[in-house]
């Protein structure tokens, strides 16, 4: 079976943090982690890997159609909004995915996925490099 793995990272979090409060900065996480579920499937795990950083395991899928599911999945966070106090925050997130091979350590592969996470980022924000 084939595996997946996606390595998300918000786009300008501190920037939420700093103007809003940690509190507010909790809420956008919670919020994303709500909306993940709604758009990945059950077999599909994400887990909080630090700070603003998520990892997905797409279980059974290859490169494309992992890179497919976080462009929904970034469609969907697009559109949300998260109440904190008078304001409606929104974000987006930047994301690397790479394929698992056996070959590879998973330590390397999250490295990979660390690196395109940042060309991402380099490239303009809200972007899926593969």
């Amino acid at each position: 079976l084939p595996l997946a793995i996606g390595f998300i990272d918000f786009d300008n979090f501190k920037s939420i943090n700093d103007t809003y409060g940690h509190q507010a900065g909790d809420e956008v996480l919670k919020g994303f982690s709500k909306i993940a579920q709604t758009f990945l499937r059950r077999e599909d795990l994400i887990f909080r890997f630090g700070g603003e950083e998520f990892v997905i395991v797409f279980q059974g899928v290859n490169v494309i159609d992992a890179k497919n599911a976080l462009v929904r999945l970034q469609s969907g966070v697009k559109t949300m909004f998260i109440n904190h106090g008078n304001k409606a925050l929104n974000f987006t997130f930047s994301a690397g995915v790479v394929e698992l091979h056996k070959k590879l350590p998973i330590k390397d592969v999250i490295k990979q996925a660390d690196k395109l996470l940042y060309k991402a980022k380099k490239e303009g924000k809200s972007r899926i490099e593969y």
